[in-house]
């Protein structure tokens, strides 16, 4: 049975539901339909908007077996048990959100529905992938993954009374959409300008989208012009005339209004014994063309004729005083034009420098290597070969584990995230662990222990290192705790054991034949630095077979053979034409495996 399968299917059910669980959000409720006892089912996850607050439940409930699994996934074998599922990390989610889940661990058996709630102001659009890594035990199986969910934030809005910016901040570059609050509906009379900050500007209705590259906040202007309600005759004032009624008294003034095509289309009230200046309140609509007001003395018919007082001629854009013969008038025409003006802005935020990791400690088995990002101390969230890691220190994370390659994320206060370079952590065995042996004041390293390829020997007294003590043996010269350091020089990792010794100044550190070999400090190789052939001179107290191996600085090995050698002095000649320029080390060992290290430099 494939276990990441089920657990994949079985629990992308779960994972929404405890994204971001006990950060905050309280109170979420179950609310789930009529449902069978054993299946999967999760309620859809709302979709937010950038800088508006976001609310919002989730509720799901949990197979009991790998029967509902196997429905939608024929690998999976159906009527296992699951016992339980343990949520152990969430990352990813969209930076400003929370969330706090019902319960974390789901003994499955008697506990299968649970809700999440998802709370807070998500700070930018986009659509988020919510990594989420779990623990599901079927059977006696546990198994770890991981797995995503989308969750859909929608750009922000920004809403004036003249526009609405859609996508009105984001990180490092953005491209912002503009609608118009005041539509023309394909009416004449309404005209637009349009400033976006950028350096561009425009006069259409819908202008188009506009991208920002730089980082900075763009102040968005709009003006729009509503000229249609057209022109209204609202008030005529008569200044001056020369009418008089009978026996010279005071007029009764009317005023007619007539359209350019001479129809009357006002007639106002008589004012009895009118003196100037003479006020006429109307709200009168004036179209294109000539129109014409006719003051007149209103006689009522007692002398056979109403008095005209004179005519003036005016248009819709007239708004001034005429003076026609004797007769003086003001007229007022009203134009009444809507201008809106609305201001706004669109924000670019800085993508986040990237997170440094810095790597302190050695990259041993058994060791503590820390993981420290130098240029943030929050915010970050630690990756691990694709899975979200928790961590108490959110800025050092401690790795004691076999590595991986590990990355992190920083999240600003904006909400915009930068990703740090993947560091490949390689954990290497340190040598074998061995015990020193003790012949008198004669210490050694065990003859059958098996030394890396390329090596260093180090004794301490003391925890202080002895002087030019650098082979696996050593005549102790006085009491103390003797501790001798071995150090894999390729991999940096070390091996070292202690002994407690109470020196006897009775004794000698003498060597028997089978030691001869690991002692030879008298030992030499010629010439050195050399080119193509070198000469191994010293010195043999019993005879036997040599084995020789040629291993250049990385440890790799280039030459090994064998020679029977007798018994005292011993010049041996190699042939290294075939060797590379480079630094070279010469093992030599006998049929007792004790070693020795020459170290060569061919030209």
């Amino acid at each position: 049975m494939r276990f990441h399968s089920l657990i994949v299917l079985a629990f992308l059910v779960l994972m929404p539901a405890l994204a971001e669980a006990q950060t905050g959000c309280p109170g979420c409720e179950i609310v789930l339909p009529e449902l069978p006892a054993d299946t999967l089912f999760l309620t859809e996850a709302p979709v937010g908007q950038a800088g508006q607050p976001y609310s919002g439940d989730l509720s799901f409930r949990l197979p009991t077996t790998t029967t509902p699994v196997a429905a939608v996934d024929s690998t999976v074998l159906p009527g296992l048990p699951i016992s339980q599922i343990t949520i152990n990390s969430v990352a990813g989610l969209p930076p400003g959100l929370s969330w706090e889940a019902s319960q974390l661990v789901f003994m499955t058996q008697t506990e299968t529905d649970g809700c999440v709630r998802f709370c807070g102001t998500p700070l930018q659009p986009g659509l988020y992938y919510v990594q989420v890594a779990i623990t599901a035990q079927v059977f006696v199986f546990t198994q770890s993954t991981s797995f995503t969910f989308p969750m859909l934030i929608e750009p922000a809005t920004a809403i004036t009374d003249g526009f609405t910016i859609i996508n009105d901040a984001g990180c490092g570059s953005l491209t912002a959409s503009f609608l118009n609050n005041v539509p023309s509906g394909g009416e004449a009379g309404f005209s637009y300008l349009w400033d976006f900050g950028n350096g561009n500007s425009s006069v259409s209705e819908n202008p188009p989208a506009q991208t920002y590259t730089e980082v900075g906040e763009y102040p968005i202007s709009y003006q729009a012009i509503v000229d249609t309600a057209g022109f209204f005759l609202t008030q005529v004032v008569v200044e001056e005339l020369s009418c008089v009624d009978i026996l010279n008294g005071a007029p009764d003034v009317k005023i007619d209004v007539y359209d350019p095509s001479g129809e009357v289309i006002y007639t106002s009230a008589i004012l009895s014994n009118a003196v100037p200046p003479l006020v006429f309140d109307l709200y009168l609509p004036i179209g294109p063309g000539s129109y014409s007001l006719e003051v007149i003395d209103d006689d009522g018919g007692l002398d056979g004729a109403d008095d005209l007082c004179g005519v003036i001629t005016f248009n819709r854009f007239t708004n001034d005083t005429i003076q026609s013969g004797d007769l003086r008038a003001v007229i007022r025409i009203a134009h009444p034009i809507d201008t809106i003006i609305s201001r706004g802005s669109v924000v670019v935020h800085p993508i986040p420098e990237l997170p440094n990791i810095i790597v302190q400690g050695r990259f041993c088995i058994g060791d503590t290597l820390v993981l420290e990002v130098s240029n943030y101390q929050e915010n970050l969230q630690w990756y691990r070969d694709s899975l979200p890691l928790v961590t108490e220190v959110p800025y050092q994370l401690p790795a004691s584990h076999p590595g991986g390659q590990y990355w992190v994320v920083y999240t600003s206060e904006e909400g915009c995230q930068s990703v740090s370079n993947t560091a490949n952590i390689s954990f290497a065995a340190p040598p074998p662990p061995f015990s020193l042996q003790q012949s008198g004041n004669l210490l050694r390293l065990p003859s059958s222990y098996v030394l890396p390829n390329l090596y260093s020997l180090s004794w301490l007294l003391d925890g202080q290192p002895i002087a030019g003590a650098d082979g696996p043996l050593l005549c102790a010269l006085s009491s103390g705790t003797y501790t001798l350091v071995l150090t894999d020089m390729l991999t940096g990792c070390t091996a070292m054991t202690s002994i407690e010794v109470v020196f006897d100044p009775g004794l000698s550190c003498t060597t028997s034949s089978s030691e001869a070999l690991a002692s030879l400090t008298n030992w030499t190789i010629f010439p050195n630095p050399g080119r193509d052939w070198a000469q191994l001179d010293g010195y043999l107290a019993e005879s036997g077979e040599l084995r020789y191996q040629v291993f250049d600085f990385t440890g790799r090995l280039w030459q090994e053979g064998y020679w029977t050698q007798g018994s005292g002095p011993v010049s041996q000649r190699f042939d290294w034409t075939e060797l590379p320029a480079g630094l070279y080390n010469l093992h030599l060992s006998s049929s007792t495996q004790e070693y020795t290290v020459l170290k060569w430099v061919k030209q």
